[in-house]
């Protein structure tokens, strides 16, 4: 198994890896290889120089993991556990991804559409108000929703991990 993640993930993986008797390998940025989950896994690839963007190169993780002989990959959290795209290229290449079906990474990653899939299975959400109209409506009607739900709220952004990606708000 390629784990496409560092540090305590790393480690974490590694070890119920290990006690399940599965096999190992690390990718590594230059920063991380004096680190612990270097020298847990059965095997370590150095991967670039970083920072970071290595950990984020689809490609180049997939094309590791087929030259070291994995047949899957664990993403562990962060990094590329969120990314639909990553899901999808490791089946692709005939990679096992270990994590959910690139289509529930999408609709999960919509606020959207993961909000109406909770309302479905009768989950409780956050009162909020959908997509706001821009301008005047869109101020209007947020602060119809604050005078009947009260104060706080919060304005979130319908796309984006960090909510400035996305010119779309609701709360």
């Amino acid at each position: 198994m390629l784990i496409a993640n560092r540090g305590e993930v790393a480690v974490s993986i590694i070890k119920t890896a290990k006690s399940m008797g599965v096999k190992t390998v690390a990718v590594y940025e230059k920063p991380d290889n004096e680190t612990n989950f270097i020298r847990l896994a059965d095997a370590a690839v150095m991967i670039g120089d970083g920072p970071v963007a290595d950990y984020l190169n689809i490609d180049k993780i997939i094309r590791i993991a087929l030259e070291s002989g994995d047949d899957t990959i664990h993403s562990g959290y962060g990094f590329l556990v969120e990314s639909a795209d990553f899901a999808e290229a490791c089946g692709k290449a005939g990679l096992i991804f270990i994590g959910p079906p690139s289509q529930v990474i999408r609709q999960l990653g919509d606020k959207i559409i993961a909000k109406r899939m909770a309302l479905q299975a009768d989950i409780p959400v956050v009162p909020g108000t959908g997509i706001l109209p821009p301008g005047e409506d869109g101020i209007r009607e947020i602060e119809a929703f604050a005078d009947k739900q009260g104060y706080p709220i919060l304005l979130k952004a319908v796309a984006g991990g960090a909510g400035g990606e996305s010119e779309k708000s609701k709360a």
